[in-house]
């Protein structure tokens, strides 16, 4: 049987929580259980939903939709606030499992992430095995149900732990199977592995959008040509693929024949760290802006600092009503990570811009121009900065242990009555 061959020569594996965040939840509140859950904000206001249940997505709600159309889709809908500190709890103890079976370890997002098995049969065993036995670890320690996919290459195992849902959910029942096109290469629940030859074939019977990089517009405009299944793509030419679609249809050919890569790193280096936010009621208080701007400059000066960054160039982005959406920037001559010096720029830039009377549907700023601090120090300082950072090492260390909302700082005070 080929899901019993001895580990091929690259191993890459690709380990996907399933429905993360209410899974989390469920943790916290086992009363969730069997219930069409969604994590996100009110269906009052402009939310989306952020992680959907296996139960609501059989009403056909899925994550990034309009929480007010998830529902009416489902009315009885169970919505539940999302908790990011628990999120990036669980997150780190993934990691830590993750990485007691291979130290190449690549966290692509908070919920999901790639390891490199390569050469490490003699300890683990095949494919099958070693699948199995993160897959177990991870339930065993957590309570959190993934899915696996292990392949030659990142782009075949990325949809194989596509292709082993929702059977990775041990709490489903019976009726949780993999799809049929993938049948044979079910290894175990909740792990799918493709062997190395097997790419091409994986692939062929599988709806083009299963593809990663083929978009709702792509698929829409190859379903028009009859092209239905990956397969039916990589029948396709090279220059066929070219003339259709450019650079993108390059693209579209190596994926569809199987190709991907193999290599892992940490993310790609940060350009940039921003925060923005949609009001649920469109604000034109202009006291409103400056708290709200204050406090995201407050959160990505902590995430510079925890990354041991700095930045030069501060951004404000402003949305009115109608979507229509503008950008200011200014640079700085000594690069910051204090709150305080960010926000002299952001709050500079929005007196300037900001168009009087307008309503703000969004508002958000960011960080970029990025490098490593320290910073070299400024000959005619006059201990402000010395000051802002003191200030903001203890306002960390009181967040780090009570929360971020612990604490509120400068004109972000002002928003704890508003809250009220």
């Amino acid at each position: 049987m080929i899901l019993n061959r001895p580990q091929p020569s690259t191993l890459i594996a690709h380990v996907d929580m399933n429905t993360f965040f209410v899974s989390v939840e469920r943790l916290k509140d086992p009363s969730l259980e069997g219930l069409p859950v969604v994590v996100g904000g009110q269906p009052e206001g402009r939310s989306v939903v952020s992680s959907a249940s296996y139960e609501a997505r059989r009403f056909g709600v899925h994550s990034a939709m309009p929480m007010s159309q998830a529902v009416r889709l489902c009315p009885e809908l169970v919505i539940v606030v999302p908790g990011f500190s628990d999120y990036k709890h669980y997150h780190d103890q993934v990691r830590e499992i993750l990485v007691r079976f291979t130290p190449e370890v690549e966290m692509s997002s908070i919920d999901e992430g790639y390891l490199d098995l390569t050469g490490t049969g003699a300890l683990w065993g095949p494919p099958a095995e070693v699948g199995s036995a993160i897959r177990q670890a991870i339930f065993t320690e957590t309570g959190l149900p993934a899915s696996l996919g292990l392949s030659s290459n990142k782009l075949i195992s990325k949809v194989a732990s596509d292709e082993a849902k929702p059977s990775g959910d041990p709490r489903l029942g019976d009726d949780a199977t993999a799809p049929k096109a993938s049948e044979k290469y079910l290894a175990a629940d909740g792990v799918v592995v493709v062997p190395p030859g097997e790419e091409a074939n994986f692939l062929a019977p599988l709806p083009i959008s299963h593809l990663p990089g083929c978009g709702p517009v792509t698929v829409k405009r190859l379903n028009a040509e009859g092209i239905a299944t990956i397969g039916d793509l990589a029948a396709l030419s090279r220059q066929q693929l070219e003339r259709r679609f450019g650079e993108h249809g390059l693209s579209l050919y190596r994926k569809s024949q199987g190709i991907g890569s193999t290599g892992l790193g940490g993310r790609a280096k940060r350009k940039s760290v921003s925060k923005e936010r949609t009001f649920d009621i469109d604000k034109t208080d202009l006291a409103t802006l400056r708290s709200t701007l204050h406090r995201q400059c407050g959160e990505v000066a902590a995430t510079l600092r925890e990354q041991d960054e700095m930045g030069r160039t501060i951004t404000l982005k402003l949305r009115y009503a109608g979507f229509e959406t503008h950008t200011y920037a200014r640079s700085i001559d000594t690069p910051t990570h204090t709150t305080e010096a960010i926000f002299d720029v952001a709050v500079d830039l929005l007196t300037i811009n900001l168009a009087p009377g307008r309503p703000v549907r969004l508002i958000g700023m960011g960080v970029s121009n990025l490098g490593h601090g320290p910073a070299q120090g400024d000959l005619f300082d006059t201990g402000r900065q010395t000051h802002d950072d003191q200030v903001d090492t203890t306002v960390d260390a009181i967040r780090k242990r009570f929360g971020k909302g612990a604490i509120l700082t400068g004109e972000s005070i002002h928003l704890i009555n508003r809250k009220r």
